[in-house]
C-alpha cells in the first residue's frame, strides 16, 4: 500500500491537513509500506516535489506533438468554463488556441498567462473498465481537451496522477465515485505518457440521511475521523461500521474483527449504490465493541481517552493502586453532566462498578452474583448510575444473607 500526498492544490493543502490524515490512518490501525513519513524506492510522495517529473513528462510529450500550448489568458478560460457549466455541459478546454501554427506551438513552455493542454487525444468513445461498476463507455465530445499543466508551473490533478501512477507502478487505484468522469482522460493520456496502466474502480458516495452528500459542509456532527474519535468511539468500532458501506459478506452478518475483514472483503461484493451514513447504527456498533473489551484493557483506553480530551479535571488523581481508582473532585470540580453518556463514559461507568463487585468475590456465592449483576448491566437502559442503582437495589447484601437476615440494602456498593 503507498501513500501519496496530491497536494497540487496549494491554497488547500497544508501540513497540518496532512499531518491530520496519518495520525487518522495510524489510529484506524492502518499501515502502508511506502509514504511522507516512511519513503520508499519511488519517493518523493507528494506532488509539489515531483514537478520536475511533470514538465519532463509534458516536454516529452510536447516533442511527439500531443499536447499543445494555449496563450489564452485565465479569465477567458474561467468565462468558457462557467458558459459550459450554464449550459449544462462538462467544462473543458474549449480549443481556444487549438489552432496555433507550428511556430507559435515551439516558442517557449508556459509561461504566465499561459498552459500546456492535450488536444485532439480523445476522437473516439472511451470505455472504461471499473472494478466496481463494469464497463462504462463516455463519447469524446464529454472527454473534450483537457490541461495538464497550469501557466504558474504545477500539473493539473488528472494529468499528475497518471504520470505518478505510471512511474511508482501503481497497479490498483480506489476512490470516490465523483472521480469517474476523471478516467477518461486519463485512459486517454497514459498510452502517450507511459506504457503501464493502472486498474481503476470507483466507490460509491457516502449521503447523509436525507440523501445529501456527506461532506465537512453539510453541518453533520462529525465528518473527519478525528472528530469521531473525539467523541470517543473505538477505531475497531469505525473500521467495522465504515466497511459495512458499501460492502456486505451475507447480508446478515455486521461484526467483524480486522482479520475477518482482511479474510473475507472483496470488490466483487461491493455494491455501486451510494451508502447511507447512519450515526445510530455506528453507535449501537461502538457499544457492542465497548461491551466486548477486556476489563484489564478499559480503564486504560478510557483514561486515554479523557486525557487526551483534556476530560480529566485537575482535582482527579490517580492513586498508586494498580486498580487505577480515581479520587472524588470537590463538588463543582468535575465535568458538567450530560443527558446522554458519551459511548466512552459507559465503559467507564460499567468498569468501576465491576470493580466494586470483585471485592465481595470471596464471598459464598459471589460467582452467581458476579453472574447475575452482568446480565443487569447488559439489560438496564439507560444506563445510568441511578436505573443501576434501582436494579440492583433489591439484592441483599452478601453478609447479611449469609445470616438468614434480609436487607433492602444490596451489596455491591
Amino acid at each position: 500500500m503507498v501513500i501519496r500526498i496530491e497536494d497540487t492544490d496549494v491554497q488547500r493543502s497544508t501540513a497540518a491537513s496532512e499531518r491530520a490524515v496519518l495520525e487518522d490512518l495510524r489510529w484506524l490501525g492502518i499501515d502502508w509500506d511506502e509514504g511522507p513519513d516512511v519513503g520508499g524506492i519511488y519517493g518523493p510522495y507528494r506532488q509539489s516535489e515531483r514537478r520536475w517529473l511533470y514538465r519532463q513528462e509534458a516536454d516529452r510529450l510536447l516533442a511527439r506533438g500531443a499536447p499543445i500550448l494555449a496563450s489564452a489568458p485565465t479569465r477567458s478560460w474561467r468565462r468558457g468554463r462557467a458558459a459550459a457549466q450554464a449550459a449544462g455541459l462538462s467544462p473543458h478546454y474549449d480549443g481556444t488556441c487549438r489552432d496555433l501554427s507550428e511556430a507559435e506551438r515551439a516558442s517557449g513552455g508556459p509561461r504566465a498567462g499561459r498552459r500546456a493542454s492535450a488536444s485532439g487525444w480523445v476522437t473516439d468513445p472511451v470505455e472504461v473498465r471499473d472494478l466496481i461498476r463494469g464497463a462504462v463507455i463516455f463519447p469524446p465530445e464529454v472527454v473534450g481537451d483537457f490541461v495538464i499543466l497550469r501557466s504558474n508551473g504545477l500539473p493539473t490533478y488528472n494529468y499528475a496522477c497518471v504520470v505518478d501512477d505510471a512511474a511508482m507502478k501503481i497497479t490498483d487505484v480506489l476512490r470516490g465515485e465523483e472521480h469517474l468522469s476523471n478516467t477518461p482522460a486519463a485512459g486517454a493520456a497514459l498510452p502517450r505518457a507511459r506504457p503501464r496502466r493502472a486498474r481503476f474502480g470507483h466507490i460509491s458516495l457516502i449521503l447523509n440521511p436525507d440523501r445529501s452528500k456527506m461532506s465537512k459542509r453539510s453541518g453533520e456532527a462529525a465528518t473527519f475521523v478525528g472528530e469521531f474519535r473525539a467523541q470517543g468511539y473505538l477505531p475497531e468500532a469505525l473500521v467495522n461500521f465504515l466497511a459495512l458501506l458499501g460492502w456486505s459478506w451475507d447480508g446478515a452478518t455486521e461484526v467483524f474483527s480486522r482479520a475477518e475483514l482482511v479474510e473475507k472483503f472483496s470488490l466483487e461484493r461491493v455494491n455501486p449504490s451510494a451508502a447511507v451514513f447512519d450515526r445510530t447504527k455506528l453507535l449501537a456498533m461502538n457499544s457492542q465493541y465497548l461491551r466486548a473489551l477486556r476489563c484489564r484493557s478499559a480503564p486504560a483506553r478510557v483514561r486515554a481517552f479523557l486525557e487526551a480530551g483534556g476530560r480529566l479535571p485537575p482535582g482527579r488523581t490517580r492513586t498508586a493502586s494498580s486498580s487505577a481508582r480515581w479520587r472524588r473532585p470537590a463538588s463543582g470540580s468535575g465535568p458538567s453532566p450530560t443527558s446522554r453518556p458519551t459511548p466512552t463514559s459507559r465503559s467507564a461507568r460499567a468498569s468501576r462498578w465491576i470493580r466494586r463487585a470483585r471485592r465481595g468475590a470471596g464471598q459464598a456465592g459471589a460467582r452467581e452474583r458476579l453472574a447475575a449483576l452482568a446480565e443487569l448491566a447488559q439489560r438496564t437502559e439507560p444506563f445510568t448510575p441511578a436505573a443501576l442503582e434501582a436494579g440492583a437495589r433489591p439484592w441483599p447484601s452478601a453478609s447479611r444473607s449469609s445470616q438468614g437476615t434480609s436487607s433492602s440494602r444490596h451489596g455491591w456498593r
